[in-house]
């Protein structure tokens, strides 16, 4: 983790479409208590910080919280018949990110390093 890295690893498609989110209020309360706050625009120790911060809750309101956000953020998503297996990578945040993080990983030229 680099200094002033963010949990959206400073993607710009991930920063882009969350900003678009904020702006549009469509952000849920992912972090109890912390309503618009969106972690995904947060450096990694601001959303540290306001996760500490954040109101203690117990292991099944965690649970019932998280579902409910899931649901919120990815509700469009298919999901798989009972008993068949969930296979995400196809999805397009999942192939967004790999795109990203390829890129991200490829050797530089240094004497070109835009390419």
């Amino acid at each position: 983790m680099g200094h002033g890295s963010h949990t959206s690893d400073n993607n710009p498609d991930v920063l882009e479409r969350e900003k678009h989110r904020n702006l549009q209020g469509k952000t849920p309360e992912i972090i109890p208590g912390e309503p618009g706050f969106n972690p995904a625009l947060a450096s990694d120790s601001e959303a540290a910080v306001r996760a500490e911060r954040a109101p203690s809750l117990d292991i099944d309101e965690l649970q019932q919280h998280s579902v409910k956000i899931l649901q919120h953020l990815h509700g469009d998503a298919e999901h798989p018949a009972p008993g068949e297996v969930h296979d995400p990578s196809s999805s397009p945040a999942i192939q967004e990110n790999m795109q990203y993080s390829k890129q991200k990983e490829a050797p530089q030229d240094p004497l070109h390093p835009s390419q």
